[in-house]
């Protein structure tokens, strides 16, 4: 009823042409926004009501002496804002724009302060109509033979149409593999095998439930994996460290096995030494008392020679001649420890030996430890194998500490079992 009384321009502001916000009434009757007649009269010269400017209405030119007191109109606004949705035949429920809606093409051309909100593209008209200006199209016999689709954003709405005749995509070329339009498929595909749009998404609709299965069968492996890759990540801080505590004591024993055969060696060298310095001192003891007798036998000897008497020469001659005579200490040529320091020294280049190619190893079976496998090529989804797979390269469960103290103690590093003679 309000509408047969109204018309849009009857609530439109005479300034901006828009329809009222925030309405005021002049004393002459005529309704404008509030802001725009305040910066109209401010324009013009009136800076406030208390000057003696003259104020002018802008639509029938009645002046005031004194500018008037604006106030708005609550009431017109309020009958503005429904009789703004009764004229621009805004259906019940119909939805205006929101900040990811393609809006009308047709609110947009005629200046609707509020845009509805697009339901519908027309392929043909290229535009997009909301429910209100899409009747005509529902209605006009010859509006009825257009395209319309659903509404998408413009830039693939474009995608559609055919770039060279400008018409709908509604063919497929199975030669070329690409949407055509009809006037493609009789003019330069008209050799090729073509196909309704329909047709064709028919026949790759039945794939498509193909690939969801195998698409879901690769997510689902997929999760697999990265729970055990989550299981295998958290527990491989406690390998490494049970790998390092084993390594700490077997390297602590070995450093103490070294030690222990140090000592040992230490000892033997110390007790020889002791035992040749003994025999040492006993044969000195015992050449002394010889040089001494020889002496004390040379002076008789000499005395001998002096005597002139034969028969004092002959009874003299005798107890010399049984003085008892030992065999002479020989010096033996391996008085030094020389071929000791060569047999340690050969043992030291053995342990470095063993040492460098023993770290080797051990650095190669550091490297060897991984938490991924390679991947191995498939001809079709294993999801299960490649599962089981997985869980057989888990690593080995930390050794309890008490079991890896005795593994060590029977580690021979592959050190040889028999030792050098001055070790025993």
């Amino acid at each position: 009823m309000a509408s047969k009384l109204w018309t849009k321009e009857e609530i439109s502001c005479p300034v901006c042409l828009n329809t009222l916000t925030e309405p005021t009434t002049l004393p002459c009757g005529h309704n404008f926004c509030l802001d725009c007649i305040r910066k109209c009269w401010d324009e013009s010269g009136s800076i406030s009501s208390r000057s003696n400017a003259v104020s002018c209405c802008p639509q029938c030119r009645e002046t005031f002496r004194l500018r008037p007191t604006l106030t708005k109109n609550s009431m017109l606004e309020k009958m503005v804002e429904k009789l703004k949705i009764t004229l621009l035949d805004t259906p019940p429920g119909y939805a205006y724009d929101g900040p990811e809606d393609v809006l009308c093409d047709v609110c947009t051309l005629l200046g609707s302060r509020r845009k509805a909100k697009a339901v519908r593209a027309c392929l043909e008209c290229k535009l997009f109509y909301c429910q209100s200006h899409l009747r005509a199209h529902l209605d006009i016999p010859l509006l009825q033979k257009h395209t319309l689709v659903g509404v998408v954003v413009k830039e693939l709405q474009l995608e559609k149409l055919c770039p060279q005749h400008d018409k709908p995509l509604d063919m497929y070329c199975r030669l070329e593999r690409r949407c055509i339009c009809s006037l493609c498929a009789v003019e330069e595909h008209k050799s090729h095998e073509t196909v309704s749009a329909e047709t064709e998404r028919a026949k790759k609709q039945a794939l498509l439930a193909v690939e969801q299965r195998k698409s879901n069968s690769k997510l689902q492996m997929k999760e697999e994996l990265l729970t055990q890759l989550g299981d295998a990540a958290g527990s491989l801080k406690g390998f490494a460290q049970a790998a390092m505590e084993v390594s700490d004591m077997i390297f602590v024993e070995l450093i103490h096995s070294l030690e222990k055969r140090r000592a040992e060696v230490r000892d033997s060298i110390n007790n020889r030494e002791k035992t040749l310095a003994a025999q040492a001192a006993r044969a000195e003891t015992r050449l002394r008392q010889d040089i001494t007798t020889l002496q004390r036998r040379n002076s008789d000897l000499e005395k001998l020679a002096q005597t002139q008497d034969s028969i004092l020469f002959i009874q003299r001659w005798q107890p010399i001649s049984l003085l008892p005579d030992r065999e002479p200490s020989v010096i033996s040529e391996r008085h030094s420890f020389g071929p000791v320091m060569s047999i340690i020294t050969e043992f030291k280049e053995l342990l470095e030996d063993m040492n460098v190619d023993l770290l080797e190893k051990i650095e190669q079976a550091v490297a060897n430890v991984d938490i991924l496998e390679s991947p191995v090529p498939m001809t079709k989804p294993q999801g299960r194998q490649v599962m089981r797979a997985h869980s057989e390269c888990q690593p080995m469960p930390p050794v309890p500490l008490q079991r890896a103290w005795s593994m060590s103690r029977a580690i021979t590093f592959g050190i040889p079992k028999t030792r050098p003679d001055f070790l025993h």
